[in-house]
């Protein structure tokens, strides 16, 4: 499927690596952009992932050193969910979503979006 997207002209080829194993077979697939999710919510990275956020910030540091060495001209691009509150723990402090946001932009991203919800 990667194959026949990267031969249409103009299209901007992204995966949805989650970890550093996704993102390995990515990049051997030659895609233009990785991109995943962090949660801002404890709850709900648990939950998705099961993994801390904190582990998930080890991932896109991983993933970001993968790139840098083998394919510095494929982007990252990271969501940071559960922006604006999440379904299992309610309100997410402001204060997380910044630490979130200033964890992977010191990961070294090339971009970072926000979110309310996954999916």
């Amino acid at each position: 499927m990667v194959a026949h997207a990267l031969s249409l002209p103009a299209l901007t080829v992204t995966a949805f690596a989650t970890n550093l194993r996704g993102a390995q077979a990515a990049l051997a697939a030659s895609v233009h952009k990785f991109t995943n999710s962090v949660a801002a919510s404890v709850a709900h990275s648990l939950a998705n992932v099961r993994k801390t956020r904190e582990q998930m910030m080890d991932e896109v540091r991983a993933i970001v050193t993968l790139k840098n060495e083998n394919a510095p001209m494929v982007k990252v691009e990271p969501g940071v969910s559960m922006a604006r509150g999440c379904t299992l723990q309610g309100g997410v402090a402001e204060d997380d979503v910044v630490r979130v946001v200033t964890s992977v932009v010191a990961a070294g991203v090339d971009h970072a979006g926000l979110s309310n919800t996954t999916g």
